[in-house]
């Protein structure tokens, strides 16, 4: 709903750095290499985080994708990656990017 979104849209911009139990958990363990390497984050997602990606995710990404342009074209160096069998963001949807 637009009403929660807004609330926190504007909580991340007053508590960008708190962790709440509905950010998502980043859980390292699973990918650290070396595995007894502690130098990933693991906890939840701050606030001004989770907003980022999913403004990315589900505006900005998708508004590219659209209009066959790359919006961070400001950013000196973008590496796009996708996978082959990747469902979420097919390979021929960025290949004009």
């Amino acid at each position: 709903p637009a009403w929660l979104v807004t609330t926190l849209s504007v909580a991340s911009y007053l508590f960008p750095a708190a962790q709440l139990p509905f950010t998502p958990y980043e859980d390292s363990n699973q990918y650290n290499c070396p595995p007894s390497t502690k130098r990933n984050f693991q906890g939840r997602w701050p606030l001004k985080i989770s907003k980022f990606l999913l403004d990315l995710t589900s505006k900005i990404v998708p508004k590219d994708i659209e209009e066959e342009a790359l919006a961070l074209k400001q950013i000196p160096k973008t590496i796009i990656m996708t996978g082959a069998k990747d469902p979420m963001i097919p390979m021929e949807s960025v290949q004009s990017l």
